[in-house]
């Protein structure tokens, strides 16, 4: 899996894109506090992180409207883009995901619910190739039973 963009979407409806080569490090620079983080920050939130890490009240939460992300995963491409949480909340439950073979960032007027955060894990690891397992430790074993799943990744 490779990250080809990251985007964001203004409540205007612009689009604001990073591509990102594949095959290769990809190194941002920058001055303090230019974003830098929250790129990192936006690339979990959109492949599942339960709390949206960018501070609230910064520029980014205030004029961000969704947050997203096109992958190459093999031969095909998902895109998937996370509402900003609204004021004061940590995490939105809305989340669009497509999948194709030659994918275009969607305008914002088209991105709505398709997937709950289960669905997003769930479709993210079949594209990954982890299937479905359960470790089962020994019986008396402290540990509990661990099934490896996308997060793990």
């Amino acid at each position: 899996m490779q990250i080809l963009s990251v985007a964001i979407y203004s409540k205007s409806g612009a689009i604001e894109r990073w591509n990102l080569r594949t095959g290769a490090v990809n190194i941002f620079t920058g001055s303090r506090r230019t974003g830098k983080t929250a790129l990192l920050q936006i690339v979990e939130y959109c492949l599942g992180k339960g709390e949206c890490e960018i501070s609230d009240g910064s520029v980014i939460r205030s004029y961000v409207e969704w947050y997203g992300l096109l992958l190459q995963i093999g031969q095909t491409q998902a895109f998937i883009a996370r509402r900003n949480p609204p004021g004061g909340a940590g995490t939105s439950s809305e989340i669009y995901l497509e999948i194709g073979s030659d994918l275009n960032l969607p305008a914002l007027v088209n991105l709505r619910r398709t997937v709950d955060i289960d669905g997003l894990i769930a479709t993210l690891a079949d594209l990954v190739g982890i299937t479905d397992n359960l470790f089962v430790p020994p019986e008396g074993s402290t540990r509990q039973p661990l099934e490896a799943n996308f997060n793990h990744t």
